[in-house]
């Protein structure tokens, strides 16, 4: 098994805290399993927040898709210098409001003028979105997928944008203020 050394991210926390509850004996101290996975975030999140540093290490364990996405982007970055990462772009799926997506990629480009972005996607997901919002197809490759026994052919995809100085963001600026108690996520 080789381990390798890896930025902590937000997704992981769920597993640290199942390791502190687990490694740690938690359980010892409480029945209720309400308690103890409460008891566990507070546990995470107060050493995290006094933490000077978090070092992380992961088994490795890449599948095609993560494979396939890192061999396109190292291509890229051979000839590029790209400043960022759009993560994830989500928005509640039971609001039927159009712009989300729009509004949050402007708030992105007032904020990162004059910056490199690049973002992964495939053929499966909404790609037609960021190219008519001037993202640029940089690289794709071909791949198949094994999933429940089944092969699954998917285009994974790179987009980039060099976000203007001078915004020339087109689009919505202004959503409907009764949808602001709902979820709405530009993960960078």
């Amino acid at each position: 098994m080789e381990l390798q050394i890896k930025e902590l991210r937000k997704k992981d926390y769920n597993k640290i805290i199942y390791y502190a509850i687990k490694g740690m004996h938690f359980n010892m101290y409480l029945d209720n399993k309400i308690a103890l996975n409460l008891y566990g975030r507070y546990f995470w999140y107060l050493e995290l927040t006094n933490a000077t540093q978090v070092i992380s290490a992961f088994k490795e364990s890449v599948g095609i898709y993560d494979k396939t996405n890192k061999e396109i982007l190292d291509k890229y970055k051979s000839k590029n210098n790209p400043d960022g990462e759009i993560r994830i772009l989500v928005a509640n799926p039971d609001i039927k409001v159009k712009g989300i997506g729009i509004l949050l990629l402007n708030e992105l480009e007032k904020r990162e003028k004059g910056k490199e972005i690049y973002l992964f996607t495939d053929d499966q997901c909404t790609y037609q979105f960021y190219e008519h919002r001037g993202f640029d197809r940089v690289r794709e490759k071909d791949i198949q997928m094994d999933i429940n026994k089944k092969k699954v052919p998917l285009k994974c995809l790179l987009y980039r944008k060099k976000i203007r100085v001078t915004s020339t963001s087109k689009g919505i600026e202004k959503v409907d203020t009764s949808i602001l108690d709902q979820d709405f996520f530009l993960y960078i």
